[in-house]
């Protein structure tokens, strides 16, 4: 896809949200305000952003997503006899004391978090 370079003047308290979520999120600035923009367009009714389920392409804004998405029903399949039993082991070893925490794992494999990209030149 062919791209344009633009100039724009946002808001300093703006261009600060928008570097912590790309800090936050291993993200360039352009690529925190290109989605930006593709949401903006979907919502406007033109096309859903990539990865957007089209029924949440409805709502025009994030509070009314929100309070929708909290109305659904988090799973309503029972759990099978397999699943059940799963997390009784699960639980039992965790009683037992045979789990990493989250520090150990890192310590042993690394942060294994989408590593921060290098400059371009």
């Amino acid at each position: 896809m062919a791209t344009t370079k633009i100039t724009m003047t946002v808001p300093a308290p703006m261009l600060k949200a928008a570097d912590r979520i790309a800090a936050a999120e291993y993200r360039t600035r352009a690529e925190v305000f290109r989605e930006a923009l593709r949401e903006y367009i979907a919502r406007k009714g033109r096309r859903a952003p990539s990865g957007m389920a089209e029924e949440s392409a409805r709502f025009t804004t994030r509070e009314e997503f929100d309070r929708a998405a909290a109305a659904v029903p988090l799973d309503d399949e029972p759990y099978t006899e397999e699943e059940r039993r799963r997390v009784r082991e699960a639980q039992a070893a965790v009683a037992r004391g045979e789990y990493v925490t989250l520090d150990q794992f890192v310590a042993e494999h690394g942060n294994v978090a989408r590593r921060r990209r290098k400059p371009r030149k």
